[in-house]
């Protein structure tokens, strides 16, 4: 039997923030906890970095954060991402929480602070929010269905005790995430090694050229009114930006053209195609990546280039040659925007990039040791990446069966689990 619950908003103030990054004159300076550094993080603490901005007076005192809040993500593209919580453990006069953000502050003689972010943490209610949340293209809960979660609440002293026990097993299974992402990064690295060592034999041996002298055509796609769910099985959809990933192209990555809309044929995505990212961070933008299958039904976004080779046979060298350390560098130096979370490339930016000057049979010979490298490394990743999803489903079992209930946690240990 799990413990009594309670809505939320009979154990904690609710608010909802409408500060935004935006710096308004005659307002005050201050730091801005926004989305990101929520979803990405479990606890807030002064050395996150966040981002500067201003408010007025009265946000200042309505949505300052202070040790024991937890803030909580209440609208994102999906419904999964609604209700991500983050505990709050250091917070100076001057951090505000941001907009897309709820902050429950808890009603300390019903509910331990770092109980309810462990209790909000927790499977059984985040599906809550999962039901409450409603919207289309952006998904969110309304200020009416914020405190309607049920939060278990035992006696005090177990909330306590819950929270020990919680803070020191999580970090504990945290640290073993870190290591399973520490060696998959390893690996990432030794395959890049291998491209940039491949690459840089064929520049010292036949010099480079200019990417315009291999094109024929860059075409941008185009992005209409899509809703929020990916494509089904026969339904038309348009690419996400995420769909060109790290050199890889990953079709689930879409999402749904609304009933009856078909979209633009001319730009459909079809085996063969290079695509590259127009706009992303300027460590991301000009990600590329080769189509060697695909379903059909799949658009080009205007987020999203194709790349169309005089020699299609060398698109996959071309896509090797692109994704060298040398010309992400010159990249992330070209691209434009006045905003560093989001800059573009134009097509004559991307016309003249330098690739290796090799013959084709050179060409064929980098791309298949190359192909043959990272095969072997995404092979390993992907296990790895396997064992370390295994630890995060350990982790929010764990969070859950100790807030309802399922164990004594005040006599548990992961090691029996």
């Amino acid at each position: 039997m799990i413990w009594p619950e309670q809505r939320l908003s009979r154990i904690a103030r609710l608010r909802v923030s409408n500060v935004d990054k935006l710096a308004h004159a005659g307002e005050i300076p201050v730091r801005l906890c926004n989305y990101v550094d929520v979803y990405k993080n479990d606890a807030i603490t002064d050395d996150l970095g966040f981002m500067h901005a201003t408010a007025s007076s009265a946000q200042i005192a309505s949505f300052r954060l202070t040790a024991g809040d937890t803030v909580f993500t209440k609208d994102s593209e999906t419904a999964d991402d609604i209700g991500v919580p983050a505990y709050v453990a250091e917070a100076g006069g001057d951090l505000v929480c941001g907009y897309h953000l709820a902050i429950a502050t808890p009603d300390p003689t019903v509910v331990d602070p770092r109980f309810l972010f462990w209790a909000m943490s927790s499977r059984r209610v985040r599906d809550q929010w999962t039901v409450l949340a409603a919207g289309v293209t952006r998904v969110g809960l309304r200020s009416d269905d914020l405190g309607k979660a049920g939060i278990p609440v035992p006696p005090i002293e177990e909330q306590r005790r819950i929270a020990d026990f919680l803070d020191t097993e999580t970090v504990r299974l945290d640290s073993l995430v870190t290591t399973r992402s520490e060696q998959s990064t390893r690996v990432s690295e030794r395959a890049q090694a291998v491209l940039d060592v491949t690459l840089g034999g064929l520049d010292a041996s036949y010099g480079s050229l200019a990417l315009r002298r291999e094109l024929r055509a860059i075409q941008q796609g185009a992005s209409p009114q899509c809703e929020s769910r990916p494509a089904g099985p026969g339904e038309p959809g348009v690419l996400k930006l995420s769909a060109v990933n790290s050199g890889q192209y990953l079709e689930d990555e879409n999402k749904a053209l609304p009933e009856g809309v078909t979209g633009d044929r001319r730009y459909e995505v079809q085996s063969g195609d290079l695509l590259m990212s127009r706009a992303n961070t300027p460590e991301r933008v000009g990600d590329v990546a080769l189509v060697r299958a695909t379903r059909p039904g799949l658009l080009l976004p205007d987020l999203i280039y194709r790349l169309t080779l005089a020699r299609p046979s060398d698109a996959e060298f071309v896509a090797i040659a692109l994704r060298s350390t040398r010309v992400r560098a010159l990249l992330s130096v070209t691209a434009r925007g006045t905003s560093q979370s989001m800059v573009k490339l134009r097509g004559e930016d991307i016309a003249a990039l330098p690739i290796p000057a090799a013959p084709q049979v050179e060409r064929a010979r980098a791309a298949r040791a190359v192909r043959e490298a990272e095969e072997a490394a995404h092979s390993l990743t992907n296990r790895i990446s396997v064992g370390e999803a295994l630890l995060r489903e350990r982790r929010q079992a764990l969070i859950t069966a100790a807030v309802t209930r399922q164990f004594d946690a005040t006599t548990a240990s992961t090691a029996k689990l």
